[in-house]
């Protein structure tokens, strides 16, 4: 957890399945994803899965257990119908709710309910909830995995593959999706990146005797097609140097002379220690953090009452940006300690003359001591009329790409040194390519990128609602690296939130939403170029 280095004790972890969902949709059945709420505070979402009314979630939501506190959750499940993050343009199809105190009095730590809908008399589906203590947090397992003739799958080329890993609880027949490998693109021997899997994320948090792989070949359009599968013994396979594992499509292995679809090596098994967030820090490892702010007209005049830049001092009246900041900024202090946050506007045209990106204090160090001081710099900056004068921004890109390079600059000089940049966004996205090959680079730095969008998302153009922040979509990780992509990010550094779905959020909670992927982020990149 980012916002407490002390909260370890207690730290759990739940796994989602559910049943028999019923169908939201006219024409194929619904396409589900769970958002699991702590006393009313959302603390994650999972995946969705298409046409799926018995989906088992990869998603693992961590919490703190406090035995002394009441702690209510809510399960609630959705039907995905778009890409919006707001959850009122899904249809709702049900919840459980239940005391965490429950589930862990449990023998078997596990709750089965089912969904109830306020609006429908019966049964939307059934949910189970299987929940485990943290163990072992430092320890992963980690293996290399070679495919030899995998069967083609593709009418005019070759197949697509990806694996999905699965792991079950020793006295349970349900398979938990636990990691999945990257798409490599038109071959039939595929050698993926080394896997590293964090073992509390198996389920039961321990080390599993078995496991099972699935291997599929990925579609452009449509379901992807099942190539096999295989079960292996994990303690055998860390024993030998080299490991073998047919896989074995089930409707073919029923005919003569069928051997297998395909065979997977495994090499460099072993189980190692990973540095955690919490034993980053307590090696010296710090975090130093970047902002940026959107200034463009397309905020709107700041003079004027709809601008997202409006503020009235008198009247104690903050715009949606100081508010925003306010609440996005102020519990990271206690991660920088004393450090100056970096702090750029663009957007405008200053005494420098410099609309793409100046530091908002004028100066050539763009560090300010403080959350107070910056909001301080931004309302002295917008009540300068004559120095400060917003304009047509073309794109985030400038201020994105002179971060970067400082961040490269710095991360050669101090390898203890993690960075954080905020962007505080309404819609400049233009040289999106661009952007996308900075993020891209940037994968390979000590770097977490986190955009947030200020102001209403979806708006009204004649008949149509369009979504503003749509292009941020395309910054994801997961579309980054789809397997059309030529360049792929080497890890995920991006979260995208949007303070207009967050607002009725508690500053402390706004906040762990915002920096919610930092954590990973950060061991990942040490872990990942052993820095």
């Amino acid at each position: 957890m980012i916002y407490s280095k002390d909260s370890i004790t207690n730290k759990v972890v739940l796994s989602v399945y559910c049943e028999n969902l019923v169908s939201k949709d006219l024409f194929s059945k619904s396409d589900p994803m769970v958002v699991v709420y702590e006393n009313g505070q959302e603390i994650g979402r999972s995946e969705f899965y298409p046409n799926e009314p018995n989906p088992v979630f990869m998603k693992r939501f961590e919490l703190i257990y406090n035995i002394e506190q009441v702690q209510k959750i809510t399960i609630s499940v959705y039907d995905i119908d778009n890409r919006s993050q707001d959850l009122k343009h899904h249809d709702f199809i049900g919840s459980m709710i239940f005391p965490l105190s429950e589930l862990f009095s449990q023998p078997t730590l596990t709750i089965t309910k089912d969904l109830e809908n306020s609006k429908k008399n019966k049964s939307q589906g059934k949910c189970t909830i299987i929940g485990w203590f943290v163990k072992n947090e430092k320890q992963c397992f980690n293996t290399k995995v070679i495919g030899t003739n995998l069967d083609k799958k593709d009418l005019f080329g070759k197949s697509d593959p990806y694996l999905i890993f699965y792991s079950k609880k020793a006295d349970d027949s349900i398979w938990f999706p636990v990691y999945q490998t990257e798409i490599l693109m038109k071959t039939l021997n595929p050698i993926w990146e080394p896997i590293s899997i964090r073992i509390h994320k198996f389920v039961g948090g321990e080390m599993p005797n078995m496991i099972k792989i699935e291997c599929y070949d990925w579609n452009k359009s449509g379901k992807p097609d099942f190539i096999g599968e295989g079960e292996f013994n994990v303690q055998e396979l860390l024993q030998k140097d080299k490991f073998e594992l047919s896989l074995i499509e089930p409707k073919k292995a029923k005919k003569k002379n069928y051997q297998n679809s395909g065979v997977l090596t495994f090499t460099n098994s072993i189980i190692t220690e990973e540095p955690t967030f919490q034993t980053l820090f307590q090696e010296g490892h710090s975090i130093s953090l970047y902002v940026a702010i959107d200034f463009s007209s397309l905020n709107l005049k700041w003079s004027k009452k709809s601008s997202l830049h409006h503020f009235d001092k008198e009247k104690r009246i903050a715009s949606f940006y100081q508010i925003a900041i306010r609440n996005c900024l102020s519990s990271v202090q206690n991660l920088i300690i004393d450090d100056p946050i970096y702090t750029y506007g663009y957007g405008a045209k200053t005494t420098k003359g410099n609309q793409d990106c100046f530091s908002l204090n004028g100066k050539e160090n763009a560090g300010i001591q403080g959350i107070e001081s910056i909001l301080m710099e931004y309302e002295t900056a917008l009540n300068d009329e004559k120095n400060f004068k917003q304009v047509l921004c073309q794109s985030i890109f400038p201020c994105l790409d002179h971060v970067v390079e400082e961040v490269k600059k710095k991360s050669q000089q101090d390898t203890m040194k993690y960075n954080v940049l905020v962007m505080f966004v309404r819609r400049n996205l233009r040289k999106l390519d661009s952007v996308k090959l900075k993020i891209i680079e940037a994968s390979k730095l000590p770097l977490s990128i986190i955009f947030v969008g200020i102001g209403k998302r979806w708006i009204k153009s004649g008949d149509d609602t369009i979504d503003c922040f749509l292009p941020f979509d395309l910054l994801n990780y997961g579309y980054l690296r789809k397997p059309t992509k030529k360049q792929i990010p080497k890890r995920d550094i991006v979260n995208t939130v949007f303070y207009d779905s967050y607002h009725d959020l508690s500053s402390f909670e706004f906040f762990k939403k915002t920096f919610e992927k930092v954590p990973d982020q950060m061991v990942e990149f040490y872990r990942q170029f052993n820095k």
